[in-house]
């Protein structure tokens, strides 16, 4: 495995660092878009997220992060952003869609249930995924093409004054991109755009007070997750229910289809005989899948996370040894300790702009989030509903954005250099079957440093 020292990296300067790992980000979006190999676009989309989301990371909040070269930053600097989330989320939903691992846990019910499930879920999603696969892929595509896209555009401007708005050059969408995303996409990087700016406001002898900074950068970092979570989750809806009504579906159809054989041996015209059973059935049908929906929200759907495996028909769990929200997302009705409301008390101790967004964030947030302080209500009772999706998340998001492990690589440096030349990498980056490590702190960086052995791969192949 590839070992770079903290001597080596303390050479590179700001700018190059940025220009390599823009360089990579670039030519994994050129081939996913080419990519034949569902698994293998997959693991290229779910490295360019990472890439991202240390990217802007950086570009917001400076270099001394955790992840780089050891150093910790304070814990009130730290927050994921959307990208963080999404290279976990489309490495978990990928893996199992691709069956390239068994169901996820059905603990909740008794053993012999499970034996019977678990069988029958592998073979329903093996029968149905290319269908499947390539609703989900087409989406998961687009979102990461579009995102990309915007991404380009304005990276330069992240750590700039100037707005970023919803008037960006036309990326090269499909037909059926929404022009509506585009604003959605702006208004997340205008958020993070902002999140940066309070965040070069903190100790610097700033009259706004570092409670109220802190409180911004991470409201403003949850706003934008939420909206661009917004848009991927209108991309996926029709996916999503295309896998989770699969297996219903094709249990009525072939009641249908038995039912006209045996009325084809009986002398009667198989066809009618197969749309009268199907006509029969759908109110029962109906009644069957969503019940199958429920079932499957609660007992198998995911998100594997790098310490933990989180249920989405389960409420969101309290991180270990810690509240489930942390002290800048507890209570989001109220701004600082003041416990004054949003809107009024961030105007008065924030700038214009940010303030602004932060009210225009509390609004997206809220709009989403039927959860407790607590954490109660925050599972999903039926995953097809995009309501119940955002619901989650939104609980996901608050509840997780200020955990270290989610700056963790998902890929190893060895991986990394496979992914980059188009090679599938020794290990699946899944948490679960302990895949996937930790930063190690000190001089020597092993899986630290996301560019490692990749960006001189591709610039010796670029050279060559």
């Amino acid at each position: 495995m590839a070992e770079r020292r903290t001597d080596e990296l303390e050479t590179r300067s700001r700018e190059e660092v940025f220009a390599e790992a823009d360089a990579v980000i670039d030519r994994l979006a050129e081939a996913a878009e080419t990519a034949r190999d569902p698994s293998m676009r997959t693991h290229q989309i779910v490295l360019g997220y990472s890439l991202i989301a240390a990217q802007i990371d950086r570009r917001l909040f400076g270099d001394g992060d955790q992840i780089v070269q050891g150093r910790i930053r304070p814990e009130n600097v730290v927050n994921a952003n959307w990208f963080h989330f999404a290279t976990w989320g489309t490495a978990t939903v990928s893996r199992n869609i691709r069956n390239e691992r068994a169901p996820q846990r059905l603990d909740g019910l008794s053993q012999p249930i499970r034996r019977l499930v678990a069988p029958y879920l592998i073979r329903a999603r093996a029968g149905n995924q290319q269908l499947i696969g390539q609703a989900l892929a087409a989406g998961q595509l687009q979102m990461f093409r579009n995102v990309v896209a915007v991404y380009r555009k304005v990276r330069d401007r992240l750590e700039s004054e100037t707005e970023i708005t919803a008037k960006l050059p036309k990326s090269d969408s499909k037909p059926d991109w929404d022009a509506g995303y585009n604003e959605l996409l702006a208004k997340g990087f205008e958020w993070l755009r902002l999140a940066g700016v309070a965040h070069r406001l903190r100790g610097a002898g700033s009259a706004w007070g570092d409670e109220a900074i802190d409180q911004a950068v991470a409201r403003l970092v949850l706003g934008s997750s939420v909206v661009l979570t917004l848009v991927e989750q209108h991309l996926v809806n029709e996916a999503i229910r295309l896998v989770i009504d699969s297996v219903p579906e094709r249990a009525v159809a072939d009641v249908s289809r038995r039912a006209g054989r045996m009325a084809e041996r009986l002398g009667e015209p198989r066809t009618l005989a197969e749309i009268e059973v199907y006509n029969r059935t759908t109110p029962v049908a109906a009644l069957v899948t969503d019940l199958w929906a429920r079932f499957m929200t609660r007992q198998v759907l995911m998100i594997v996370l790098p310490t933990e495996a989180l249920r989405v028909g389960r409420d969101a769990p309290p991180r270990l040894a810690a509240p489930l929200y942390p002290p800048q997302l507890r209570q989001l009705d109220v701004f600082t300790s003041d416990d004054q409301p949003v809107p009024q008390r961030a105007a008065q101790v924030l700038p214009k702009a940010i303030a602004r967004a932060l009210a225009d964030a509390f609004d997206y947030v809220t709009a989403y989030s039927r959860a407790t302080e607590g954490g109660r209500g925050s599972a999903a009772h039926d995953w097809r509903h995009l309501g119940d999706r955002m619901n989650w998340a939104v609980s996901l998001f608050r509840s997780r954005q200020q955990d270290r492990s989610m700056f963790w690589p998902p890929y190893g440096s060895e991986d990394r250099a496979a992914i980059s030349e188009g090679r599938h990498p020794r290990l699946l980056g899944d948490p679960d079957a302990f895949e996937v490590y930790p930063p190690t702190p000190g001089g020597v960086t092993r899986v630290v440093d996301p560019l490692a052995g990749v960006a001189s791969r591709f610039q010796s192949r670029a050279g060559g």
